[in-house]
């Protein structure tokens, strides 16, 4: 049976979670990323394009601002939300980071 565009999003967030991690260091985004159906995975990558123009221009300030005013009380939105701080630290994470929220936003 062919993968769903949400169960390719919920890899796709997986993996990200889990580079976030290997790289800072920053323990269990991944596992709470692995709680997530298709569909849930879906709803975040509606939060990301809500910032897509943030995305576009690479702008932290702004993506950071849009992304915490959707998260709302949705505790993974805010787990990205900490994981952007995380990724805006270290330089050399930004292209691939951008490429994920490029992604996110072109699945939605």
């Amino acid at each position: 049976m062919p993968q769903t565009v949400g169960q390719f999003v919920l890899e796709k967030m997986c993996n990200m979670a889990a580079w976030i991690e290997c790289e800072t260091g920053q323990a269990g985004l991944a596992a709470r990323m692995q709680t997530l159906s298709p569909l849930q995975a879906m709803v975040i990558s509606q939060y990301i394009k809500s910032a897509e123009s943030a995305i576009e221009g690479r702008d932290w300030a702004a993506l950071q601002e849009q992304l915490a005013a959707e998260a709302g009380t949705n505790p993974i939105a805010k787990d990205i939300c900490a994981g952007l701080q995380v990724v805006r630290a270290s330089a050399v994470m930004h292209d691939k980071f951008w490429r994920y929220m490029q992604l996110f936003c072109n699945a939605a």
